[in-house]
């Protein structure tokens, strides 16, 4: 199984320099959102004091940034889903590379699922899907597969926000000559449906 890391290396892309994303945010390296509170100080020490406009952005700091973010909506995870053998202490840079031997209460590629919507939308936004969470945490990773597309499962008639969301971010790469022969939301999905069998 990709690691999270690689896997949102692949998603996400990387870019050196600041962009705003689908959703109008200041944004760098590997998905990175810059538009919440102050900008770290970790930028400041490694770019120097006119960081804003210097370019190429150290790739060093795309990094930590990545382990950062990861480590953050894994521990949102935790906390929406109140899993208590996949410990808080347990979610380290160290322990990214391997998640998949940690013990979790559901499989690892609902894990993975789960983490890169919450690394996505953020907590806010992920809490409105609310069956797909009560899906997750009955088992039924099928339906919870539905409730990642749809707004109402039953009728299939509206896309959910982060399938659009990532609709949006699919269509972007394709206008910019990026081969994008994978979407992101359908891997998710099937991942979804992998962990029912």
């Amino acid at each position: 199984m990709e690691n999270l890391l690689h896997r949102k290396k692949r998603f996400e892309g990387y870019r050196n320099y600041f962009y705003y994303d689908t959703r109008g945010n200041l944004t760098a390296f590997w998905g990175h959102n810059f538009s919440f509170g102050v900008i770290s100080n970790k930028i400041k020490s490694q770019c120097g004091i006119s960081w804003v406009k210097k370019y190429p952005l150290p790739e060093e700091v795309g990094e930590l940034f990545l382990h950062e973010d990861t480590i953050s909506s894994l521990k949102n995870i935790i906390k929406v889903f109140g899993l208590t053998k996949f410990g808080m202490n347990d979610i380290t840079n160290e322990r990214l590379s391997n998640l998949e031997a940690l013990e979790c209460e559901f499989p690892y590629e609902v894990l993975t699922v789960m983490e890169d919507m919450m690394f996505n939308m953020g907590m806010s936004r992920f809490l409105k899907f609310k069956r797909m969470i009560k899906a997750v945490k009955e088992g039924d990773y099928y339906e919870a597969a539905k409730e990642i597309k749809w707004t109402d499962a039953k009728k299939q008639e509206k896309l959910s926000l982060y399938y659009a969301q990532i609709n949006i971010l699919v269509r972007r790469l394709e206008d910019k000559g990026v081969d994008n022969t994978f979407h992101r939301a359908e891997e998710n999905i099937s991942l979804m449906i992998k962990a029912a069998k």
